[in-house]
């Protein structure tokens, strides 16, 4: 009889130790979720003025986690240019994207801290006009520049 009962103890916590890992591998976030923008975005559209950049081939997304945003073209053969920043909210419906960022294992010629040049975003902080934003779609501008993403 205590045989049995240590046996069915042993299966009982074995059970437990199962569920509490499942439980405890479900996390994907890491403490980053921030909200409306977190994700990754792509850029469907971009403008200067009212006439579109021709140069945009649609192949650039915004991943936002934590406070920080990486700015990444997918290149032919599905190489991908990786740019990495950190984003901080402004004042009322101001976003800011700062390239400004370094290490030491990245010489400033791997430029993986510098915006992509189709952004038209420049090296140091960049303030963006939030003009709509919603748990699928984000309108942006900065100067006459406007930023049209969708939620992938």
């Amino acid at each position: 009889m205590i045989m049995r009962i240590r046996h069915i103890f042993r299966v009982s916590l074995v059970v437990a130790m199962f569920v509490v890992w499942l439980l405890n591998g479900s996390c994907t976030q890491n403490d980053g979720h921030i909200g409306p923008v977190f994700g990754q975005w792509r850029m469907t559209e971009t403008t200067i003025g009212t006439e579109p950049v021709h140069a945009y081939a649609g192949n650039v997304f915004w991943l936002f986690q934590n406070n920080v945003v990486c700015l990444r073209e997918v290149l032919p053969h599905h190489d991908v240019d990786n740019r990495w920043g950190s984003w901080k909210w402004g004042e009322k419906d101001v976003l800011i994207l700062d390239f400004s960022h370094g290490d030491e294992l990245h010489s400033p010629d791997d430029k993986v801290y510098e915006p992509l040049v189709i952004t038209g975003f420049v090296a140091g902080e960049n303030v963006l006009r939030v003009h709509r934003l919603t748990s699928s779609h984000m309108e942006l501008s900065m100067g006459n520049r406007t930023y049209t993403l969708k939620k992938q």
